[in-house]
């Protein structure tokens, strides 16, 4: 009986240092915004336009708002997700990105689900209004 709470004991210490560092899956993959749907209603995306991050191991994140590049941080646990980027907000193909909002919406969600290669972020923001951003890998 000993032998298994220590085995217990240890696997749970194992498990808690697996999971600060965050959940692998989402980890050191490219995630390319595929689409986005606000209380399910389906927001076009424009074609031309890229929408991206990268999280680190060391908890830095990376991304692309159409021809901006983003820095910032993250933090994971427990299916939960918060996302801080900032962008440059230079003109692109259009005198204004057409999407400028995604570091925002990156930034309210809180939750999320990976799916084979589909990553959900889920969130409601401040007009309780629900958010989902769906991603798949791709730069």
């Amino acid at each position: 009986m000993k032998a298994i709470l220590i085995l217990l004991l240890a696997a749970t210490q194992a498990s808690c240092s697996l999971f600060e560092k965050g959940d692998l899956s989402l980890v050191g993959e490219p995630w390319r915004l595929w689409s986005v749907e606000i209380d399910d209603v389906a927001i076009e995306l424009p074609k031309d336009e890229s929408y991206t991050f990268f999280l680190k191991e060391d908890t830095t994140a990376t991304g692309t708002n159409d021809c901006n590049e983003c820095t910032g941080f993250y933090q994971l646990g427990n299916a939960q997700v918060q996302i801080q980027l900032a962008c440059t907000e230079s003109g692109c193909r259009t005198p204004v990105s057409s999407f400028l909002q995604f570091p925002s919406l990156l930034s309210v969600a809180d939750s999320f689900q990976v799916a084979g290669k589909t990553l959900r972020l889920f969130s409601v923001d401040r007009r309780e209004r629900r958010h989902v951003l769906t991603f798949r890998p791709g730069s």
